[in-house]
């Protein structure tokens, strides 16, 4: 579980941390804040729904699979949506933003799942409240002044490819570091 918080404040802590760009990028990308904020509505609309449908269909056609592989692959989406947030083309933006609701519907679906197989059951329910606080709310004490700073230093640009690399380097070591679930398929 110790293993699983820190990979949590280094993957999703940033993911989460990296949010608070989106909606001045687009101002910045469009200069125009009218037009960035219609961007941004639709573009959330339509993750929120690419959400819904993700967990419909992760539920429906992977609920049998290995844990820890689709956790790892959830945080490889989150590392291409990132990644694609560099490019600095509004299209390509809004369909980086569209995999956020792809990766948490993994996300969400196989990260209770591998606790449960990786952690005596009398430690699932805290392990998983740990997780979800570090990977969320407490790296987001920390990283938005860091990623704040990368960008005003050096554009948004190379703070998302900055976040990119992190995430996708330690997606890369936690598919070796974590434990493999008790029912691997």
């Amino acid at each position: 579980s110790i293993m699983l918080a820190f990979t949590s404040v280094l993957i999703f802590g940033i993911y989460n941390s990296i949010e608070f760009a989106y909606s001045t990028y687009l101002i910045h990308i469009t200069g125009s804040a009218d037009l960035a904020n219609s961007i941004y509505s639709k573009s959330i609309f339509f993750r929120v729904f690419v959400e819904f449908m993700s967990f419909m269909f992760v539920g429906r056609f992977f609920n049998n699979k290995n844990p820890k592989k689709y956790l790892i692959i959830s945080f490889l989406i989150g590392s291409i949506r990132i990644l694609l947030f560099s490019t600095g083309f509004v299209p390509v933006i809004v369909l980086g933003d569209q995999l956020h609701g792809l990766m948490y519907g993994c996300y969400l679906t196989f990260l209770f799942k591998y606790i449960r197989e990786v952690v005596d059951d009398r430690l699932v329910a805290g392990t998983y409240s740990l997780v979800a606080v570090i990977g969320s709310a407490g790296a987001s004490f920390i990283y938005p002044q860091i990623f704040s700073a990368i960008q005003v230093k050096f554009g948004y640009t190379i703070m998302y490819l900055t976040a990119f690399s992190i995430i996708f380097i330690c997606s890369l070591i936690a598919s070796k570091v974590l434990p493999k679930p008790k029912q691997a398929k």
